[in-house]
């Protein structure tokens, strides 16, 4: 949901467990960052502290490796990576640190060395405690970039092993990765993208409702984080991708389907625009500016005190890397004014909207229907999972519809 979680609200009430309430909902957060790739260092920071409590947690050690997975990949080029996997954690839940939970305890490698080394290590920590199917598929694709052939032929036994024992969309992509990457079955990895694409294609004609199953606020942020590509999409990028490595005659035409009707401003979409030569679309808001009251993306943090007048219910340490510069802030949640304000370096980067009748000015607020939301926007919009995404020159709205209805309004940088 898009709402504050339980542990949010219980967090408001004066009780006992008041501080674990609010501490539960900050790993909701950073379990949420490391899902959607972003805030990596500071999560990073959050889970060792959480492991320093609950040594030995196989969730959390899970989550560690998953994060340096993801450090790491940020280190290499796509046209190092080549595919891109897809790294997945559950989201966080009390019950992962109930007692149940936790038990005692060729090629060069691209990018930088170091932290790959520190993503493998916490990986075989990990995974002495867990061997989740999922957990082995997310393992295979590190080691197959590996420099040793040993770890390679292992990628391609593990990968094959989970997406055996669980075919889904994440484990048959990282089969498909691994055998690419590994250069053993490429054309199998070609093929296998291919039948992905037919099986999404047809589960989304039976049931249009899962096109995106997670419906969080984790699932909006990874939408505007620019290295993010929906799960569901990234075997269409995948298939584009592998296509031109492959010389097929029909890679143009993928590409154009890709960047034209799926999505076309993720990072990989650049990339696959660069190899391709096909043309990303232009903006479509323009230069139009929104704002909340007076606060607008780009606005100093200073103003935000003197407009929204409670305290927030939670605050979030943010972290991010944005042209090799490190910028930090925090994403404060105010629970009766219904919205939620993300800093970087003192600006504004961020504002959400999840509260009934709250929203940018009358005709964009939750609640209202989306023929008033089209008729009031004027330009069309891209889908990226439940979200239609208006990007423009000085900021970008992001809106989620239910049931006809703006059910989620999020603008941003």
């Amino acid at each position: 949901s898009t709402h504050p979680s339980p542990h949010m609200r219980l967090s408001q009430i004066p009780n006992d467990n008041r501080e674990f309430h609010k501490w539960v909902a900050k790993m909701e957060f950073v379990f949420a960052d490391i899902r959607a790739g972003q805030n990596l260092e500071n999560s990073l920071e959050e889970i060792r502290e959480a492991l320093k409590k609950y040594p030995d947690n196989k969730e959390f050690l899970k989550a560690e490796a998953t994060c340096l997975h993801k450090i790491w990949l940020n280190t290499v080029p796509f046209d190092e990576q080549q595919l891109r996997s897809i790294l997945s954690i559950p989201s966080f839940k009390d019950s992962m640190i109930s007692s149940d939970s936790s038990r005692k305890a060729t090629n060069k490698i691209p990018g930088d060395k170091i932290k790959y080394m520190k993503a493998l290590s916490a990986y075989h920590k990990a995974i002495n405690l867990s061997q989740d199917p999922y957990f082995i598929s997310n393992y295979s694709t590190l080691i197959v970039y590996s420099n040793k052939k040993e770890s390679r032929d292992m990628a391609v036994i593990l990968s094959e092993l989970s997406a055996n024992v669980n075919p889904d969309i994440q484990t048959i992509n990282n089969l498909a990765l691994v055998y690419f990457i590994s250069g053993e079955k490429r054309e199998l990895a070609y093929d296998l993208f291919n039948k992905l694409i037919f099986k999404i294609s047809h589960l989304h004609s039976l049931y249009p409702g899962i096109k995106e199953e997670a419906t969080n606020t984790q699932k909006l942020y990874s939408a505007m984080n620019s290295k993010y590509v929906s799960p569901n999409y990234t075997p269409a990028l995948n298939l584009a991708l592998t296509s031109i490595y492959l010389r097929k005659k029909e890679a143009h035409t993928i590409a154009k389907i890709y960047i034209q009707n799926i999505e076309s401003k993720s990072e990989w979409a650049g990339f696959l625009s660069v190899l391709s030569g096909v043309e990303i679309p232009e903006d479509n808001l323009g230069n139009k500016v929104f704002s909340f009251q007076k606060l607008k993306i780009g606005s100093d943090e200073s103003l935000i005190n003197k407009i929204i007048k409670e305290k927030p219910l939670l605050s979030v340490p943010i972290e991010e890397t944005k042209d090799g510069i490190k910028l930090s802030g925090k994403r404060n949640i105010y629970s009766e004014t219904g919205i939620s304000i993300t800093t970087l370096s003192g600006k504004i980067s961020i504002i959400e909207f999840f509260k009934n009748g709250q929203g940018l000015d009358k005709k964009i607020r939750i609640g209202k229907s989306e023929k008033e939301i089209i008729k009031s926007l004027k330009t069309k919009s891209q889908k990226r999972g439940k979200y239609n995404i208006y990007y423009g020159i000085k900021n970008n709205l992001a809106i989620q519809f239910e049931n006809g209805k703006v059910k989620q309004i999020v603008l941003f940088n």
